[in-house]
């Protein structure tokens, strides 16, 4: 008699096992590739759906097998939908905490939109009070030298980092007229003579540009403005000046993969679809912010900090904790999309407190 064939399924549950182990190693080391994770947690539910229904489709294919092999079939299966369910329950179970690195301390009180982290994590910008441009290196928490910004009637009201470069998208607003700069904040000799090296993008009367957000190839920018009682969402190419109108709303936030935009219109938080126009709300609150591709924070209507998945239905919305938010009610949150850093803005006893916080 030959012997019986070697079900795969005996193969599936070793492979499971392995990868149960190994996550448990990839857990422990530091710094943890987001991204990588979220890849790999859509492949495991994938593999569990085709585990289902092979299962199911076994059972009817083959009705005439013996017993004792269907059973045996029923309990690899099941081992096997047991351990990938392990394996993504410790994925689900990898909420978002973020301890405090340190605190920023300027000799002004800059408003949440007058601070900036860039996505690298490496610097912060922050416009001082007499109209400079103010950057400090993290690590080394040492200021670098002021750039003179170029003279106007009004004052900068907001501030946003290159995703790829040095650059900054800065908000000047005046009585009659709103316009959108770009700055060089490269600090050599030279360029602090010229002021930094600076473009005026786009300026229009009668209006206030309130927020601005960077594609993630840098070659457009997305920034909202107000006319009249009338809040709206442009994207503005940086070489050809065109301007397109895509929502009503404000304080846009582009996705990673440059695909989606989230906003804010009347309190909700809303992530529109470039490609299609589709929009979707996901909940009351302001300040919306990517962390990675799968996870969009805000802060929600109870004054918590809160992460959703916003591609996935139902949305699940989880509270971001730990020691730099602890006990304090935040009142901005952006973070440096190629780092596990975010500049955290909170309310403290005499005024706004500014934190540079990490993900563990």
């Amino acid at each position: 008699m030959k012997d019986e064939p070697r079900f795969t399924d005996e193969l599936h549950d070793s492979t499971v096992s392995e990868l149960l182990s190994h996550l448990q190693h990839m857990r422990k080391a530091v710094p943890v590739n987001y991204q990588l994770k979220a890849d790999l947690k859509k492949k495991l539910l994938e593999q569990m759906k085709a585990q289902q229904a092979q299962g199911h489709g076994a059972l009817q294919a083959v009705p005439t097998q013996k017993k004792t092999r269907k059973s045996i079939g029923w309990l690899a299966g099941g081992v096997i939908a047991l351990g990938l369910g392990s394996l993504l329950a410790l994925w689900n179970g990898d909420g978002i905490t973020i301890e405090d690195q340190q605190t920023l301390t300027f000799d002004h009180q800059p408003k949440v939109q007058q601070v900036a982290i860039s996505n690298s994590g490496e610097r912060v910008a922050t416009i001082t009070s007499d109209s400079r441009l103010q950057t400090y290196l993290i690590e080394e928490s040492r200021q670098e030298t002021p750039i003179r910004l170029p003279k106007t009637d009004g004052t900068y009201d907001a501030i946003s980092w290159a995703n790829n470069s040095n650059r900054l998208a800065l908000l000047d607003n005046s009585d009659d007229q709103a316009r959108l700069w770009i700055i060089d904040a490269t600090t050599s000799e030279h360029d602090q003579k010229i002021g930094g090296g600076s473009m005026l993008l786009h300026q229009e009367a009668g209006a206030v540009i309130n927020s601005v957000s960077w594609e993630p190839n840098d070659q457009r920018i997305a920034y909202s403005k107000t006319v009249g009682d009338q809040d709206e969402i442009w994207l503005i190419r940086l070489n050809a000046f065109e301007n397109q109108k895509v929502a009503e709303g404000s304080y846009p936030a582009w996705s990673p993969d440059g695909k989606q935009l989230a906003y804010m219109q009347d309190d909700q938080i809303f992530v529109l679809t470039l490609a299609t126009g589709k929009k979707q709300g996901i909940g009351t609150g302001d300040s919306p912010s990517w962390v990675d591709q799968e996870h969009l924070s805000y802060i929600n209507s109870n004054g918590e900090l809160v992460s959703v998945n916003p591609n996935q239905t139902p949305l699940d919305q989880e509270v971001i904790d730990g020691s730099a938010i602890a006990g304090k009610m935040p009142v901005g949150a952006n973070w440096a999309s190629h780092s596990d850093l975010m500049l955290l803005a909170v309310k403290g006893e005499t005024g706004t407190e500014f934190k540079i916080a990490k993900r563990d």
